[in-house]
């Protein structure tokens, strides 16, 4: 466990803040020798949901998010600046942007990532709702209005929790992949699926909700508006892989 996910955790466990998390109030959990101030700017790049100004003699922090930009990829954003802070990461400038074009610190921008998502996600709330949700269809949606979260985020959450066994979250988007993870222990390749996912699109209306079968593979279907299909794909039984977390 890296020590960014411990301290998430930590506050988590403590605090026991109520979801979908109240991020104003959330601030107030960190001890922060300064009071944090967001502002909402249109007039960031594209490229930057957020980012964090802090100098040592400024009264206060200053989260800019991208008014731009959907609310839980702002969201995200806040709690990823945030976590730079509480983490003590030097510098008093830092960029939320997916997949860090702007070159922050490899290392410091992963910490980020998993404090943000630790904080937004916690992994024994995720794991209550699968506890009580058997549909991966039905436990994605409920973690987008639980957690306040985009679909992807609780998508990548599913996968690196290993909720279920041998397991990927795919996005098409008129047939092609918008986003792609996998267990370590999912060995199909895009490449491999792809007739057969490309196939259930065409077959599908907007609105449709189906399971199919390929070979050992449970895949849970939902076909959305504007070209979009959402493909969950589990291993086995696709029963929960429900081993016991480990919290702090």
């Amino acid at each position: 466990m890296s020590i960014a996910e411990a301290k998430a955790r930590l506050l988590i466990k403590t605090y026991q803040p109520q979801y979908p998390l109240d991020i104003k109030e959330f601030v107030k959990l960190l001890g922060l020798d300064k009071p944090v101030e967001f502002h909402k700017c249109h007039e960031l790049p594209d490229e930057v949901s957020a980012l964090v100004i802090d100098k040592e003699w400024y009264e206060s922090i200053h989260i800019l998010t991208n008014a731009n930009h959907p609310v839980t990829r702002q969201r995200f954003g806040s709690v990823h600046e945030l976590g730079h802070i509480y983490l003590g990461h030097k510098g008093g400038l830092h960029f939320y942007s997916p997949g860090n074009i702007y070159g922050e610190d490899p290392i410091e921008h992963c910490e980020a990532d998993i404090f943000a998502t630790e904080s937004l996600m916690p992994v024994f709330h995720v794991f209550e709702l699968a506890g009580r949700i058997r549909s991966p269809l039905s436990l994605l949606k409920a973690m987008e209005t639980f957690f306040k979260v985009s679909l992807e985020a609780a998508a990548r959450r599913v996968i690196e929790l290993e909720i279920y066994k041998r397991s990927a979250c795919i996005l098409l988007r008129d047939g092609q992949p918008a986003f792609s993870y996998a267990t370590n222990d999912f060995y199909y390749t895009w490449e491999m699926l792809a007739n057969f996912l490309g196939e259930i699109f065409t077959l599908m209306k907007p609105g449709q909700r189906k399971v199919w079968v390929y070979n050992e593979l449970a895949v849970h279907t939902s076909r959305m508006q504007k070209g979009y299909m959402l493909a969950v794909l589990v291993g086995g039984k696709a029963d929960l892989n429900m081993k016991v977390a480990e919290v702090l």
